[in-house]
């Protein structure tokens, strides 16, 4: 597990380095989701109960990744590149990998309809 929040670390510093244009590979913001799922799935594959809400992805990693500040990132990266259908798929699998009992999914629905009314 280790590896992976290592790797997702050396990801999420290429994000930000794509926004800033030291880095041209936009697809890097993409991989990096992905191992955040590899995170989620190979956590749930040994523990059912593994992070059952997104806010403990930080609290689990004693908020050395930012997860929830980088997903958010992620999230405005996809809406001013208006890949809105992408935005609304990964909006929808983060509403459905958690419990939201704690807090709500509101800033994903926000998104998803944001994104509709972008669209028309």
């Amino acid at each position: 597990m280790k590896g992976l929040w290592k790797k997702f670390d050396r990801l999420t510093s290429k994000c930000y380095a794509n926004l800033i244009g030291a880095d041209t590979n936009t697809d890097i913001w993409d991989k990096a989701y992905e191992v955040l799922g590899e995170i989620i799935h190979e956590g749930r594959s040994q523990n059912s109960s593994y992070i059952p809400e997104l806010y403990l992805l930080d609290e689990e990693t004693d908020y050395e990744y930012d997860v929830c500040g980088w997903l958010e990132d992620y999230l405005d990266y996809l809406d001013v590149g208006k890949q809105y259908e992408k935005l609304r798929k990964i909006c929808a699998e983060l509403i459905g990998l958690f419990r939201w009992e704690e807090e709500k999914p509101s800033d994903f629905r926000f998104y998803i309809a944001s994104s509709l009314g972008a669209e028309g």
